[in-house]
Parts: structure tokens; C-alpha cells; sequence
């Protein structure tokens, strides 16, 4: 028996498939043929900055001990699947299996570094994969074996889980039939383990798709059986479900930003800045900033969606200091155009306005007593021969040391909530993370889903 990790990418359709749920139809086929799923699937969120990416931006891996027969087995199984993919965007999808063999080579962890936060050509892919004998299997063009290498790369240091459950997509046109009502109880009962469950403000469900992808929900948190009881507290009925262990809700893509210093466009920043100009307001609601960044001109754009985020941006000024994480969204004469996702505040520069004085006597605020006569206390008639205003420091709204993030309904997958600790406890995958109806059928003694 050989340890192999399968990457997978590029699957998703406009008529009822996706990544996760081809990487389902295959740990079903590991299991059912009796071979050893090594860890939970892998869920890997990339660089959310680039224009051409997938629906959901997400790859996947999975590590199995087999032999190279049943790998075989696989590769047939995904290329009988992908003949079946079809899109309404002639140049979609663009389905790549990746196959590795052995322990995990350091220049896989750094790709998968580098698809975080940098933009990635395909030939890049290709020359790694040649390099390291990966095998791997593409339907049309290799775009697809970025995000299969990266999810094989992937080291999750730091991590999630995502509970997902599926229909048959047979059933695209079925409506997914969940309240908000039964969502916020459920989250009123494991708000201490899930995360980015609904929308409070907008009253905004964020566990279902609103596709004809096979997905039904998808539970996020950071225990794989508390998302098992959340999820059956919903009392869906699905014909398979799946825990992942993700890199989603970990501001990874900020943290290798800040190691990487990258300022080409749709680059991931996470930099300190320097407000260079007073905010500007658009008719829109956004907000355009102009900072300085390790000596760069950048406009920070801070959208009407990002809600708290968007009114703090309202309130900087000129000599602040922040840290700002997002994405270059372009590059115009040598400034950086920046999408922000994070504004954490550095320092403050003081302001002031001009007052007069308080009366010496009773305290009332003095007034000029006319030109060149200095000034007067209108109550108790107290003068002084000479104007002048005293310089009152200004309290502002926002303090050091603050974060601010979007709302719920309009963060990134991989932004981490700062209203709670989300990062995944260490749990070893069984099957009991895993539930298929044709499981049941196949052999009811694999595993006890009672």
C-alpha cells in the first residue's frame, strides 16, 4: 500500500456540479473498495482576487492509502464524471485530477502558498507538476491543476471545518426549503462552534447556495461533531454529507501576504499605510482613500457593502495610520488600486479646534469684546485685554487598535470573524464524518450512523 494525496479543481457548472461533490463521489469509492482515508478532505480556498477563478474559488485534496491499480480506478471514475460536465460558458468547465505519491515535497507547500496570495499561470503548474512526476489527469486545458497542486500543497497550520450536504442534481430545480426561523435557532444553540451562519442585520441565510449546484448546506466551525449535531438539528434530508477541514475563516491569504510583498495586480496586501488626503465619498456610498504604501501611491476603495467598515473609512484623515488587508484590484501609473477587506487601526493623528477661553471666575466660555479690546465674560463682565483661542483636542470616534471587517453577508471565505474565536480543534477523521444513502446500501456494516 502507497500514500497518495488527490487534488482536485475546475468541475464546477451552471447545471449542478461542483468540486466538493465530485471529491464526495470519490472518497465514496475509496470507502466502498475498502482502502484508508488518511485525514479529512481538504477544502482549500485561493486567491479570491482573481477575476477568472472558479464559482467558489475552492479546490480540494484527499490523502488514501491504495494501490496504483485503484488509483487507476480513480482517474477512470473522474474522467467518466467529467464527460458529463457541461456549462453554458463554452470555455467551462475545465476539470483537472492531480495524483501525488508520498510525503508532501516543500516546493507543493510553497505553491500553495504563493496561489493564496499571487496570480498563477498555468504553465507554472505544468513545469511543477512535470518536476515532480505528479500524474495527473485535464478534460480541456490544465487551468484546473493550479488549484489540484495548491490543494495538495496545502498545510493547514491553522484551520476550520465545513460540514456539506447534497442533493442529487437531479434535483437542481428543487427549492432548498430553509427557514431563517430554524437557521437562527440553530445558531442560537452552537453560536460558540459554528461561524457565518446568517445575516442578523440584513435577517440573510449564509449557509445555502443560491445555484443549482448539488449543495444544500454548508455548516462552518471549528468541531467536526458539533457541526454533525447542528446540522441534524436542521433535520435536512440529503442524500450524502461531508466534514472538510478548510482554510476558510483564517486570514491566511493576509498572514502570507505579509511574508510575500507582492504590489502586482490582484495581489493580496496586508500592509501599514499612511492616509495621505482627506477620504472621498462617491454618489455610490463608497469611499476612496489615498494612502501611502512603502513609498506607493494607493487608493484604498471601501465599498457601501462593507457596512461598519465603509462609515470608519468615512472618519480617517489625513496623518493616519492603518494596517489595510485586501486585494490589488489594479495598477494606474504606479498606484496600487486596492479593494479593502480589513482596516485595523495604527495611530490617530491628533486634531484640534479653536475656542475661546473659559472665564477665569465662573467658567462660562469668554467672548470678544470687539476688535482690538480682547475679551469679556458676558456674566460676571471678567475682561482681558487681548484675544486668543486655546487649541481643544478633539475626541475621535474610533480608537487604536480596533479591527473592522465587513458584515457577514459580504466577507471573503477566508476572512476570519473578529467577533469570535473560530480556529479548528485537532480531530482525527472517521466515518462517522461521513454519510452516504448508497453507502448504507453497499455495506451496512462500514460504519454506524445511528
Amino acid at each position: 500500500m502507497k500514500v497518495f494525496k488527490i487534488g482536485l479543481d475546475d468541475t464546477d457548472t451552471s447545471f449542478g456540479y461542483c468540486t466538493t461533490y465530485i471529491a464526495t463521489l470519490l472518497i465514496e469509492e475509496v470507502i466502498k473498495n475498502g482502502f484508508e482515508i488518511l485525514d479529512f478532505p481538504y477544502l482549500i480556498r485561493l486567491n479570491p482576487y482573481i477575476p477568472y477563478k472558479t464559482r467558489g474559488n475552492a479546490s480540494v485534496s484527499f490523502e488514501i492509502k491504495a494501490n496504483h491499480d485503484f488509483i487507476e480506478k480513480i482517474i477512470s471514475k473522474f474522467e467518466e464524471m467529467s464527460k458529463e460536465l457541461k456549462d453554458e460558458r463554452q470555455d467551462k468547465p475545465n476539470p483537472v485530477i492531480a495524483i501525488y505519491e508520498g510525503e508532501v515535497d516543500k516546493s507543493l507547500n510553497y505553491f500553495y502558498h504563493k496561489s493564496l496570495v499571487k496570480e498563477i499561470k498555468v504553465e507554472e503548474a505544468i513545469d511543477l507538476a512535470k518536476k515532480l512526476n505528479i500524474k495527473y489527469y485535464a478534460l480541456k486545458s490544465e487551468r484546473g491543476l493550479i488549484g489540484a497542486l495548491a490543494a495538495i500543497g496545502a498545510d493547514l497550520k491553522e484551520y476550520t471545518y465545513e460540514l456539506l450536504s447534497y442533493r442529487n442534481p437531479s434535483e437542481k430545480s428543487k427549492l432548498r426549503e430553509l427557514s431563517y426561523e430554524k437557521v437562527k435557532a440553530m445558531n442560537e444553540i452552537f453560536k460558540d462552534y459554528t461561524f457565518q451562519n446568517l445575516d442578523e442585520e440584513k435577517k440573510r441565510i449564509l449557509i445555502t447556495p443560491h445555484g443549482k449546484d448539488p449543495v444544500i448546506v454548508g455548516i462552518r466551525g471549528k468541531d467536526p461533531d458539533k457541526l454533525v449535531e447542528a446540522y441534524r438539528f436542521l433535520n435536512i434530508d440529503a442524500e450524502r454529507w461531508i466534514i472538510f477541514k478548510t482554510n476558510q475563516g483564517t486570514d491566511v491569504h493576509l498572514k502570507v501576504a505579509s511574508d510575500m510583498k507582492c504590489f502586482d495586480k490582484y495581489s493580496v496586501i496586508y500592509e501599514r499605510c499612511k492616509i495621505i488626503k482627506e477620504p472621498k465619498i462617491t454618489k455610490g456610498g463608497h469611499v476612496i482613500i489615498e494612502a501611502s504604501i512603502n513609498n506607493k501611491r494607493s487608493k484604498l476603495l471601501v465599498y457601501r457593502e462593507s457596512g461598519e467598515m465603509n462609515k470608519v473609512a468615512r472618519l480617517l484623515k489625513e496623518g493616519d495610520e492603518i494596517i489595510i488587508g485586501g486585494g490589488i484590484k489594479d495598477v494606474e501609473e504606479d498606484i496600487l488600486i486596492i479593494n479593502s477587506e480589513r482596516i485595523e487601526i495604527l495611530s490617530l493623528k491628533a486634531t484640534y479646534i479653536k475656542k475661546r477661553p473659559p472665564c477665569p471666575r465662573c467658567g462660562v466660555r469668554m467672548k470678544s469684546n470687539g476688535i482690538g479690546k480682547g475679551l469679556k465674560c458676558e456674566k460676571c463682565n471678567v475682561k482681558i485685554p487681548f484675544e486668543f483661542n486655546l487649541a481643544i483636542k478633539q475626541e475621535r470616534p474610533i480608537k487604536e487598535g480596533q479591527v473592522f471587517i465587513p458584515p457577514p453577508r459580504a466577507r471573503r471565505h477566508l476572512t476570519k470573524p473578529i467577533e469570535k474565536e473560530n480556529l479548528g480543534n485537532p480531530k482525527q477523521f472517521s466515518l462517522k464524518y461521513f454519510f452516504s444513502k448508497y453507502l448504507l446500501l453497499h455495506q451496512k456494516s462500514i460504519v454506524n450512523f445511528s
